[in-house]
């Protein structure tokens, strides 16, 4: 696929990306790696609520189901804390949440919105849908 197809607005778009699977992390990161930005890895919903608090990002790609916490749980957890007045996006005051999920099911798609979720992306993703959602959820330059 051109690379022109495949960009984010913003160059050195911080990123969090929160999925327990080794093959999805790495499909994830060389998809996005190929456009300069700076990505964290993470493997369940603790470590993404811990790394949301440690530093500001453009954007969460959050799986959903994890062992531990799972993303629906995170994701009210980091809600929680903008609620109370923590600013953890880098620019605005809500940070984007992307659900990214094997759930394809009707209502689940539903259920992330309702848990604080932004948007939402099913897997296996295409890769255009994916940049697609990111670029409107993160500002351009």
């Amino acid at each position: 696929m051109p690379k022109t197809q495949l960009s984010i607005n913003k160059k050195g778009a911080k990123i969090l990306i929160v999925e327990d699977n080794e093959i999805n992390k790495i499909v994830v990161c060389e998809i996005l790696g190929e456009n300069e930005c700076d990505l964290k890895v993470v493997e369940n919903g603790e470590q993404a609520i811990d790394a949301v608090l440690k530093e500001k990002y453009d954007l969460v790609l959050m799986d959903c189901e994890m062992p531990g916490m799972d993303g629906y749980e995170a994701t009210k957890i980091i809600r929680d804390h903008e609620q109370k007045g923590e600013k953890l996006a880098r620019s605005g005051d809500k940070l984007a949440i992307i659900a990214v999920t094997a759930n394809a099911i009707k209502g689940d798609r539903e259920r992330c919105i309702e848990t604080g979720m932004d948007d939402y992306v099913s897997k296996p993703f295409d890769p255009v849908e994916l940049f697609e959602v990111i670029n409107s959820h993160i500002p351009a330059e």
